[in-house]
């Protein structure tokens, strides 16, 4: 029996190690997969010493935020000498990550599969746990027969087994309610990012990290401008913002931002032909800004580089907050032809969930549909947002822009309808446009 026993052992062992060489194969040519192990393996998970040293190299590179071209390298530096002495043999190092390749195929872009294999791996190191500390078990037992009581036995052996279950549920302990009110209010504050305009902070009370936030408005409304503008407000608290943009490119961008911080339109400088006190101020501002927006302009068709990119951002440029302009010009790769509902379905989830796990405030602004215009009261609902639902749905707050009926012609007023509000209270306040400058403010901070 015991030999059959060992069979069986030995048997577990060398599918242990081909299933490891499976995931390094993953995580050394995709970041999203090493990523991911990170996030479910312990290097205590490995069999053999060669596969535990690439991942603690693959961890401290993750943890830096760095690219699977960076991973790879890392790994690849280890010399021909190192690599034999952590296998405990000789071992040709490009056959061996060859053959760890070769393993990944068919878990490779698979997340749902990949996901699955780490769990596997996971449960094959606690199956192994199992059995050598049954082993020990009985062997305290047969050298401790006389020794111990059979209570004492007893104890031991619970004692063994409820260190091992404490390890495997530790994923899904629930923290300490106190530890949990204190890092709750402690954060309270820290978290907290105003939009820069009193009268919507009054209503939403700040937007707060984690969020995902959806600012919906008719075509030509401001909804661009507006979020340069929190952009800007943004980094007058001293918090780093990356915009993507797919309807203007940079230039258009950065003309925008020196209208709204230097006071000068930019259309002569667009022409080529600004004054020199307007040159004069745009220099001003360039030697003395502390504005820090990372812009971006090329299109999202794939929702695990975007989470990449802005995981990397979070980690390496201590980027908080993502603006999105916007939502119904993002197009996947994949199979959505006849389906953008389900397409915006999974764009949203995905931007919560991204939200929620880095930590950051996502700002998505989104098209509203055409039905607006067609009902006699053209306030905006939420069931306006263009191939709605999941956008609602997803969404913490939803800001709904809306052109206000004013008395003064002069007056270019914009209405802020907080129409959901998950975590507070819904209402609307009015902030003047000041079209030529690109510029929102409270009413009584501007003079058209």
């Amino acid at each position: 029996m015991n030999n059959e026993y060992q069979k069986i052992e030995e048997e577990l062992l060398k599918t242990a190690v081909q299933h490891e060489k499976g995931v390094i194969g993953a995580i050394l040519q995709d970041e999203n997969s090493a990523v991911l192990a990170v996030k479910i393996l312990n290097e205590s998970y490995f069999t053999i010493s060669l596969h535990t040293h690439i991942f603690k190299i693959v961890k401290e590179c993750v943890d830096r935020g760095e690219a699977a071209n960076k991973i790879y390298y890392a790994v690849t530096a280890l010399s021909d000498e190192e690599w034999g002495v952590l296998a405990h043999k000789s071992v040709d190092k490009t056959k061996y990550l060859n053959e760890c390749f070769a393993l990944a195929i068919t878990t490779l872009g698979n997340q749902y599969l990949f996901e699955g294999c780490l769990n596997s791996l996971k449960e094959q190191y606690f199956k192994r746990k199992i059995i050598e500390e049954s082993k020990i078990l009985i062997n305290n037992i047969y050298i401790n027969s006389t020794a111990k009581n059979i209570n004492t036995l007893i104890n031991d052996t619970i004692n063994t087994f409820e260190n091992t279950t404490e390890l495997l549920i530790n994923d899904y302990a629930p923290q300490d309610f106190k530890s949990l009110a204190l890092e709750i209010i402690s954060k309270k504050q820290s978290n907290l990012i105003n939009s820069g305009y009193p009268s919507l902070d009054k209503i939403i009370e700040g937007f707060k990290s984690s969020q995902l936030v959806v600012i919906g408005a008719a075509t030509s409304v401001g909804k661009s401008a507006f979020a340069i503008n929190v952009a800007l407000n943004i980094c007058d608290q001293n918090e780093k913002v990356a915009l993507w943009s797919f309807e203007m490119d940079e230039q258009e961008i950065m003309h925008r931002i020196f209208a709204i911080r230097t006071g000068y339109n930019s259309y002569p400088l667009k022409k080529g032909s600004t004054t020199e006190e307007h040159y004069n101020a745009l220099r001003k501002y360039i030697d003395n800004t502390k504005d820090d927006i990372k812009i971006f302009t090329k299109h999202i068709t794939s929702l695990e580089e975007f989470y990449l990119h802005c995981r990397r951002l979070k980690i390496t440029e201590n980027v908080k907050v993502i603006i999105i302009d916007y939502l119904q010009l993002i197009h996947l790769s994949g199979n959505y032809e006849n389906n953008r509902v389900r397409e915006l379905e999974k764009i949203t989830n995905t931007f919560k969930k991204i939200a929620s796990e880095l930590d950051i405030l996502i700002i998505t602004l989104s098209q509203l549909s055409r039905e607006v215009h067609k009902r006699k009261e053209q306030t905006p609902i939420l069931s306006d947002l263009r191939d709605s639902g999941s956008i609602e749905q997803d969404a913490n707050i939803v800001i709904l822009l809306n052109r206000a009926k004013s008395y003064d012609p002069t007056e270019k007023l914009i209405e802020f309808i907080v129409a959901k509000n998950r975590s507070g209270k819904t209402g609307s306040c009015t902030l003047k446009y000041q079209s030529n400058l690109t510029k929102f403010s409270e009413q009584s901070n501007l003079n058209i």
